[in-house]
């Protein structure tokens, strides 16, 4: 689920660098909207990487903040929903600004908070 955000996420941006398509990127933006809701349903209570070492990244205080995050993901959606209103313009440059500031800003709100880091 992840991977296919990110590589969505991927391919707008590649399309911002001009090595994809407008179609393409408005088909990735569409596929990470219709997962937002889904966000936070990918973390039953009991998966965390105390439960599951090297299977999850998913830190125990996720559970703990479940309010937060879904508040994170109401964010994300609002943002994706600006992105993809920027995509449709036709401005490559400006929608691959917008989705890297996507990630940044509010998918790592998240991640920052809740997920272990490579080096954990």
């Amino acid at each position: 689920f992840m991977k296919a955000q990110g590589k969505d996420i991927g391919m707008i941006s590649a399309w911002g660098k001009g090595k994809g398509d407008q179609e393409t990127a408005l088909k990735a933006i569409d596929n990470l909207i219709a997962r937002s809701s889904e966000i936070a349903h990918q973390f039953p209570p009991g998966t965390s990487a105390d439960d599951f070492p090297g299977k999850s990244k998913a830190k125990a205080d996720l559970w703990k903040n479940m309010d937060k995050v879904k508040a994170i993901v109401a964010e994300v959606k609002a943002e994706e929903e600006k992105l993809r209103e920027t995509i449709k313009t036709g401005d490559a440059q400006a929608s691959g600004k917008q989705a890297s500031g996507l990630y940044r800003n509010n998918c790592n709100s998240c991640h920052n908070s809740y997920r272990l880091s490579e080096r954990s």
